[in-house]
């Protein structure tokens, strides 16, 4: 059944470890789940607009290696300055009560910390080899599947850290504002060195 092995192939993804992860984690636990629930949206539209352009036929047409090059170089280069913003944070003293993203800059950041992200797009790439060469025809099944597997284990995620609230005060939320800040800056510079391997 191609859906089920959509919900199975998307469970697999739990085990990817990467920005939006650390993302959805930093939000939850500050914000809640409310925040949580708007940065997986965020993230499963960015999944959505990479698999329609794969269901349309377009991946030829538009990720080509110059293409690349420029989305991978603005891709690391955002997720740099993210992390260089949350090293800054660090400073205030009264970094958990400072005044929160709002809603649709929650949604923005989570979808552009996913889609700038061109190993995001290797994966649906490989995703829709798989569900081509097993269910023929059912291709948007099979998608549909991992879409749904994955933002339910991110709205879990996100229900999880979200009650991680009380833990993450003081010391402790600057540290993970050190954590995130440092992993964001490396991910991003994995992506520039990644677009000038292209270039």
């Amino acid at each position: 059944m191609p859906l089920l092995a959509g919900l199975l192939v998307g469970l697999g993804t739990l085990l990817f470890i990467g920005p939006v992860l650390f993302y959805l984690v930093q939000v939850s636990s500050k914000g809640g789940f409310c925040k949580g629930f708007l940065a997986a949206l965020g993230v499963i539209v960015g999944d959505i607009i990479y698999v329609l352009t794969l269901l349309l036929g377009l991946d030829d047409i538009i990720f080509t290696p110059r293409f690349l090059f420029y989305f991978s170089f603005v891709g690391g280069s955002i997720l740099i300055s993210f992390g260089v913003n949350y090293l800054f944070q660090i400073k205030s003293k009264k970094l958990v009560h400072k005044k929160e993203v709002s809603n649709s800059g929650v949604f923005v950041k989570a979808f552009l910390i996913n889609f700038v992200n061109p190993f995001v797009l290797a994966v649906w790439i490989a995703f829709m080899s798989y569900a081509r060469a097993a269910y023929k025809g059912d291709e948007w099944l099979v998608l549909l599947g991992i879409l749904l597997s994955i933002f339910s284990t991110d709205l879990i995620k996100a229900f999880y850290s979200s009650k991680l609230k009380s833990i993450f005060e003081s010391d402790k939320m600057r540290l993970f504002y050190v954590i995130s800040g440092v992993l964001f800056i490396a991910f991003g510079i994995r992506l520039l060195i990644y677009s000038f391997n292209i270039g």
